[in-house]
């Protein structure tokens, strides 16, 4: 059996009184416009257990996400503490590393 890849990724756990938690992970600009870009990151938070919101900074440095199902949650917890102000930090995941797949694509 092939060992589980470790890796990091950028994510903001969103207050939010929920359970599972919301986590938002930070996807690049040029990765968060391609078709499978948000899906791709939001995988290993979902298998660690978590409700994963995607969001990405633009070039000229505004917030942008996709929450799919969670839009109306994404958009209250935005309300109390927006992204720019969330504790962002690299936290450890295991499993496929979506950077891995745009790599492959040569982005």
């Amino acid at each position: 059996m092939a060992e589980k890849k470790k890796f990091k990724l950028t994510v903001a756990r969103v207050i939010w009184p929920s359970d599972p938690p919301i986590i938002a992970v930070l996807v690049p600009w040029a990765h968060y416009h391609h078709s499978l870009g948000p899906t791709a990151y939001k995988m290993p938070i979902s298998r660690a257990g978590g409700l994963p919101i995607a969001v990405s900074i633009s070039p000229e440095g505004k917030f942008s996400s996709v929450a799919g199902s969670m839009d109306r949650i994404w958009a209250k917890a935005c309300e109390q503490e927006p992204p720019e102000k969330m504790r962002w930090k690299d936290e450890d995941f295991e499993g496929d590393d979506p950077r891995d797949f745009f790599a492959k694509l040569g982005m």
